[in-house]
């Protein structure tokens, strides 16, 4: 299946059995330029995934099994983490959790199902 950018280029490339995301997903810029890449199983993200920026360097990336798996984004132009979030059943579930470009941890957001149960402005 494939959603289009109204200037008629590809914006997603998706595959569906039994009406849910299954196969592989990608995902783009209107500039031709991957954004998003992975894989769905079940309508659950699945295996790994890259997220990339408009100029094609990669920004982040996740790992995922059934739904479940942590996801980086990468403070810009290094491989540092900016944040890590975790996920169960395609929903934010644990911690969020955002790093000074020197690494040390700055906020915490914790999750329950995709809501938010408290923020931690203060991590020690």
């Amino acid at each position: 299946s494939y959603t289009y950018f109204e200037s008629g280029k590809i914006a997603i490339k998706m595959h569906f059995k039994d009406n849910l995301p299954s196969g592989l997903y990608n995902e783009y810029f209107e500039n031709g330029q991957l954004k998003t890449k992975g894989a769905y199983a079940i309508g659950y993200y699945d295996g790994d995934w890259e997220y990339y920026d408009f100029n094609g360097l990669q920004v982040g990336e996740a790992h995922f099994d059934m739904g479940a798996g942590i996801q980086t984004a990468y403070h810009y132009g290094t491989r540092k983490k900016k944040v890590t979030i975790e996920f169960k059943k395609n929903l934010k579930h644990g911690k969020e959790t955002y790093f000074s470009k020197d690494g040390e941890i700055s906020k915490i957001i914790y999750y329950t199902e995709g809501e938010i149960d408290r923020v931690d402005r203060n991590p020690e």
